[in-house]
């Protein structure tokens, strides 16, 4: 029975170094262990960032493949990325040209909330610490 409960798809059994359980008839269920499942899911439900130096019309074409092999990536797995809050932020004195994504151009922006911090353009803090002192002057009620 051992052998013919191993053969059918809906058994399982846990293996632990060489020692192995008898086989278990499971209901439903799918293989756990994934190796792309946590990639795959990070990416989903987290904020994907592309990031390059741009300092010449050869690095804007280099970043734009780019978002064009992100593109097709995810359409290759049926994944969409929210293009109403996909972002371009111009740092420095980088080139400042257009992007798009799935066909669609990418809007701009000067500060963008990242790691729960607000980022801005320019790399400065300020935004960040007014955001605190809003926040702690609301719980104080000053």
């Amino acid at each position: 029975m051992d052998r013919e409960l191993a053969r059918g798809q809906n058994s399982e059994r846990v293996v632990v170094g060489d020692s192995c359980s008898e086989w278990f008839r499971v209901g439903s269920g799918g293989p756990q262990g994934s190796v792309l499942g946590p990639l795959l899911f990070n990416i989903f439900i987290n904020d994907t960032k592309l990031c390059s130096g741009i300092t010449s019309l050869q690095d804007v074409s280099n970043l734009q493949a780019n978002l064009n092999t992100l593109s097709n990536w995810a359409t290759m797995w049926q994944m969409r990325f929210n293009v109403e809050k996909c972002k371009v932020m111009h740092y420095a004195k980088n080139i400042h040209a257009s992007y798009m994504l799935g066909g669609v151009q990418l809007g701009e922006t000067v500060v963008e909330k990242d790691l729960g911090g607000l980022v801005d353009h320019k790399l400065n803090n300020n935004m960040q610490c007014q955001a605190a002192v809003s926040k702690a002057s609301k719980v104080l009620k000053y």
